[in-house]
């Protein structure tokens, strides 16, 4: 994973919170464009399409598309 790569955040799972109590905040199955990766390399900044940043966990997402 680099800055530029197209990812999507993890569906919702069970033990995440209800999305009626996170609201706007629930970012699962959210694509966005990689921007940062942190130095310790466990969390990735990325711009989804609303144009907000959010920061995750690697784990978290997946790459659909590799920049180049």
């Amino acid at each position: 994973m680099k800055v530029g790569d197209l990812i999507k955040y993890r569906d919702r799972k069970p033990t995440d919170p209800h999305p009626d109590d996170v609201g706007d905040f629930g970012a699962w199955g959210c694509i966005g464009i990689v921007i940062e990766i942190m130095k310790d390399i466990t969390w990735i900044k990325y711009i989804d399409v609303n144009g907000d940043h959010v920061t995750c966990k690697r784990e978290d997402v997946e790459v659909i598309s590799e920049s180049r």
